[in-house]
């Protein structure tokens, strides 16, 4: 198959995965009552009975009953909605950097319009598959506007959702002068050149990723001699940040977050190990949950 070829059967299932993916993925915006705000991104995963939003630990509340608004990707014309928030949890110092905010799976995938990722469409790729595409999903600060007539009469802020096509890129291809860890990281190039846009001529310049934290890097799922589905991408890392001179994204490994609810939620526990059977140690006793 020749690089053209390539390109378009990426485009094209770039233009059937935005809108799946989409659906997935969440804004929010904690305040903490004093008037400043932080805005995050993040990825709806159900395990078992529970609904989580998967994000950075550096953009989760430290509070449960922190105020929290929650954007949903095809009902931004909507106004703010605001959702229930059961609990949240992160890692100590964010290394890494991933969190979780649980809300109620029923009332919060009705009010939210909302689809949520299976466990099943999880996965561990490490620093992620050689020249393999994936799309980072964030709500870039630099997009947000403001809005006036929500429905309950009030101002509200509505985000743009954004998903961002990249190769991840080898070990040997990290920058040399940033912090990193091949068990932890997975890198991304976010170039300050005009980038061409899928779907048309027209070149774009990336915005500032600010507010892209937590967002979902997926996987697309191509494999050999398997016919692909919107349903093949897999969840794979979680956005953390950047490096503003380098032009770099970094996001941390899906596996992370497994281990931290695997440490927070005993009733999740046995599901976790039936479908990552590899995070049990060499003698299955038990799951590593510490991080490394």
């Amino acid at each position: 198959m020749d690089y053209k070829t390539k390109l378009k059967l990426i485009e094209q299932a770039t233009g059937e995965l935005k809108p799946f993916l989409f659906k997935q993925s969440v804004a929010f915006i904690v305040t903490d009552g004093k008037g400043s705000a932080t805005m995050a991104s993040g990825t709806l995963v159900s395990i078992g009975e529970r609904l989580f939003i998967a994000a950075a630990s550096h953009a989760v509340p430290e509070i449960t009953h922190g105020e929290i608004y929650t954007f949903v990707g095809e009902q931004y014309d909507s106004g703010i909605l605001q959702a229930p928030i059961l609990n949240t949890g992160k890692r100590t110092d964010n290394r890494p950097d991933v969190g979780y905010l649980e809300l109620a799976t029923n009332t919060a995938l009705e009010y939210l319009k909302e689809t949520a990722c299976p466990l099943n469409r999880l996965a561990i790729r490490g620093v992620g598959r050689p020249l393999r595409p994936t799309m980072l999903i964030g709500n870039p600060s630099e997009y947000v506007k403001g809005k006036e007539g929500s429905e309950d009469g009030t101002s509200g802020l509505v985000p743009t959702m954004l998903g961002y096509f990249a190769i991840p890129l080898m070990e040997s291809e990290w920058p040399d002068d940033v912090e990193s860890d091949p068990a932890i990281h997975i890198f991304l190039e976010y170039p300050n050149t005009p980038a061409n846009q899928f779907g048309s001529d027209v070149s774009i310049m990336l915005p500032d990723p600010a507010g892209m934290s937590g967002g979902g890097l997926w996987d697309y799922g191509f494999e050999d001699a398997t016919i692909w589905t919107k349903e093949s991408a897999k969840l794979i890392g979680i956005q953390s940040g950047w490096y503003d001179d380098l032009r770099y994204t970094v996001a941390v490994q899906i596996v992370h977050w497994l281990r931290l609810i695997y440490s927070d939620y005993q009733d999740l526990r046995p599901t976790i190990e039936e479908h990552f059977p590899e995070l049990l140690t060499n003698n299955g006793d038990h799951v590593i949950v510490a991080a490394p």
